[in-house]
Protein backbone atom coordinates (compact mmCIF):
# COMPACT_ATOMS: atom_id res chain seq x y z
CA UNK A 1 0.00 0.00 0.00
CA UNK A 2 1.43 3.46 -1.02
CA UNK A 3 1.08 5.92 2.35
CA UNK A 4 -0.89 9.16 0.97
CA UNK A 5 1.74 11.21 3.59
CA UNK A 6 4.78 10.77 2.50
CA UNK A 7 4.40 8.22 -1.15
CA UNK A 8 6.01 5.30 -0.06
CA UNK A 9 5.57 1.84 -0.46
CA UNK A 10 4.05 -0.19 2.54
CA UNK A 11 4.15 -3.99 3.44
CA UNK A 12 1.34 -3.13 6.20
CA UNK A 13 -2.17 -2.36 5.62
CA UNK A 14 -2.87 -0.20 8.91
CA UNK A 15 0.17 2.04 9.24
CA UNK A 16 3.21 3.13 7.46
CA UNK A 17 6.17 2.02 8.77
CA UNK A 18 8.68 5.06 7.35
CA UNK A 19 6.02 8.55 9.03
CA UNK A 20 3.87 6.20 11.16
CA UNK A 21 0.71 7.50 9.52
CA UNK A 22 -2.59 5.16 10.40
CA UNK A 23 -4.50 4.33 7.09
CA UNK A 24 -7.76 2.97 8.73
CA UNK A 25 -8.56 6.08 10.62
CA UNK A 26 -11.20 8.28 9.97
CA UNK A 27 -9.52 11.15 9.61
CA UNK A 28 -7.35 10.04 7.24
CA UNK A 29 -10.24 9.85 4.67
CA UNK A 30 -10.56 14.16 4.60
CA UNK A 31 -6.74 14.81 5.19
CA UNK A 32 -4.90 16.77 2.56
CA UNK A 33 -1.26 16.53 3.30
CA UNK A 34 1.18 18.89 1.74
CA UNK A 35 4.38 16.15 0.62
CA UNK A 36 1.85 13.86 -0.66
CA UNK A 37 3.55 12.82 -3.99
CA UNK A 38 0.66 12.08 -6.70
CA UNK A 39 2.10 9.24 -8.80
CA UNK A 40 0.01 9.96 -12.12
CA UNK A 41 1.46 13.68 -12.06
CA UNK A 42 4.64 12.53 -11.94
CA UNK A 43 4.68 10.14 -14.39
CA UNK A 44 2.76 12.31 -17.33
CA UNK A 45 5.30 14.82 -16.48
CA UNK A 46 8.41 12.18 -17.31
CA UNK A 47 6.49 11.21 -20.71
CA UNK A 48 5.95 15.00 -21.48
CA UNK A 49 9.41 15.66 -20.89
CA UNK A 50 10.76 15.45 -24.90
CA UNK A 51 7.39 16.41 -26.40
CA UNK A 52 8.90 20.12 -27.09
CA UNK A 53 12.00 19.37 -28.85
CA UNK A 54 10.29 16.85 -30.77
CA UNK A 55 7.92 19.88 -32.11
CA UNK A 56 10.67 22.27 -32.73
CA UNK A 57 12.54 19.38 -34.77
CA UNK A 58 9.29 18.75 -36.72
CA UNK A 59 8.46 22.48 -37.33
CA UNK A 60 12.49 22.99 -38.65
CA UNK A 61 12.32 20.03 -40.58
CA UNK A 62 8.98 21.97 -42.05
CA UNK A 63 10.69 25.31 -42.66
CA UNK A 64 14.09 24.31 -44.13
CA UNK A 65 13.15 25.66 -47.55
CA UNK A 66 12.56 28.74 -46.08
CA UNK A 67 15.73 28.86 -43.88
CA UNK A 68 17.76 27.74 -46.94
CA UNK A 69 16.92 30.03 -49.08
CA UNK A 70 17.35 33.27 -46.76
CA UNK A 71 20.62 31.82 -45.38
CA UNK A 72 21.55 31.57 -49.55
CA UNK A 73 20.75 35.00 -50.08
CA UNK A 74 22.34 35.97 -46.74
CA UNK A 75 25.55 34.08 -47.15
CA UNK A 76 25.85 34.78 -50.34
CA UNK A 77 25.93 38.80 -50.06
CA UNK A 78 29.06 38.74 -48.21
CA UNK A 79 32.08 39.55 -49.83
CA UNK A 80 34.62 38.38 -46.87
CA UNK A 81 33.93 34.58 -48.45
CA UNK A 82 35.33 35.47 -51.61
CA UNK A 83 38.58 36.48 -50.02
CA UNK A 84 38.82 33.46 -48.15
CA UNK A 85 37.97 31.47 -50.87
CA UNK A 86 40.35 32.95 -53.03
CA UNK A 87 43.35 32.09 -50.00
CA UNK A 88 42.53 28.53 -50.21
CA UNK A 89 41.80 28.04 -53.52
CA UNK A 90 38.40 27.26 -54.07
CA UNK A 91 35.34 28.44 -55.73
CA UNK A 92 33.75 31.33 -53.78
CA UNK A 93 30.48 29.70 -53.31
CA UNK A 94 31.59 26.47 -51.58
CA UNK A 95 32.08 28.03 -48.52
CA UNK A 96 28.27 29.47 -48.13
CA UNK A 97 27.13 25.75 -49.46
CA UNK A 98 28.83 23.87 -46.97
CA UNK A 99 27.14 26.59 -44.53
CA UNK A 100 23.63 25.32 -45.44
CA UNK A 101 24.53 21.63 -45.84
CA UNK A 102 25.98 21.32 -42.43
CA UNK A 103 22.69 23.19 -41.42
CA UNK A 104 20.41 20.55 -43.38
CA UNK A 105 22.63 17.99 -41.31
CA UNK A 106 22.41 19.66 -37.79
CA UNK A 107 18.09 19.59 -38.67
CA UNK A 108 17.96 16.04 -39.26
CA UNK A 109 20.47 15.05 -36.44
CA UNK A 110 18.39 17.02 -33.94
CA UNK A 111 15.05 15.49 -35.43
CA UNK A 112 16.45 11.88 -34.65
CA UNK A 113 17.65 12.30 -31.58
CA UNK A 114 14.55 13.85 -29.90
CA UNK A 115 12.52 11.25 -31.79
CA UNK A 116 14.96 8.88 -30.24
CA UNK A 117 14.67 10.66 -26.88
CA UNK A 118 10.73 10.63 -26.98
CA UNK A 119 10.26 7.29 -27.93
CA UNK A 120 11.96 5.89 -24.92
CA UNK A 121 10.12 8.00 -22.69
CA UNK A 122 6.51 6.99 -24.70
CA UNK A 123 4.08 4.83 -22.06
CA UNK A 124 1.49 3.48 -23.81
CA UNK A 125 1.42 1.82 -26.67
CA UNK A 126 -1.06 3.80 -28.64
CA UNK A 127 2.21 6.86 -28.10
CA UNK A 128 4.56 4.22 -29.33
CA UNK A 129 2.26 3.55 -32.36
CA UNK A 130 1.45 7.89 -33.23
CA UNK A 131 5.40 7.99 -32.86
CA UNK A 132 5.44 5.39 -35.30
CA UNK A 133 2.87 7.24 -37.74
CA UNK A 134 5.08 10.49 -37.44
CA UNK A 135 8.43 8.83 -38.52
CA UNK A 136 6.94 7.67 -41.18
CA UNK A 137 5.33 10.62 -42.34
CA UNK A 138 8.30 12.14 -41.46
CA UNK A 139 10.95 10.57 -43.50
CA UNK A 140 7.81 11.13 -46.31
CA UNK A 141 8.32 14.52 -46.22
CA UNK A 142 11.58 14.37 -46.35
CA UNK A 143 11.55 11.83 -49.47
CA UNK A 144 9.19 14.06 -51.06
CA UNK A 145 9.64 17.48 -50.51
CA UNK A 146 12.68 18.29 -48.84
CA UNK A 147 14.91 16.30 -51.50
CA UNK A 148 13.72 17.57 -54.54
CA UNK A 149 14.38 21.41 -53.32
CA UNK A 150 18.12 20.06 -51.90
CA UNK A 151 18.40 18.83 -55.28
CA UNK A 152 17.03 21.95 -57.33
CA UNK A 153 19.51 23.71 -54.91
CA UNK A 154 22.64 21.37 -55.60
CA UNK A 155 22.25 21.65 -59.61
CA UNK A 156 21.77 25.38 -59.25
CA UNK A 157 25.38 25.04 -58.64
CA UNK A 158 26.54 22.30 -61.17
CA UNK A 159 28.13 20.63 -58.02
CA UNK A 160 26.99 17.33 -59.41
Amino acid sequence: MTCPKCGKENTSNSYCVYCGFRFGSSVAKYVQFDNAVPINKSKEKISQAGLIPLLVSIVNLGIVPIIVKLLDNLLFSFSFFDSISEKIGIDSFYIPFSIIVIYLIFSAIFFFKSYGTYSKRGVTKLRQIILVLLFILVILFIVFYIAPFVWNYISQYNIV
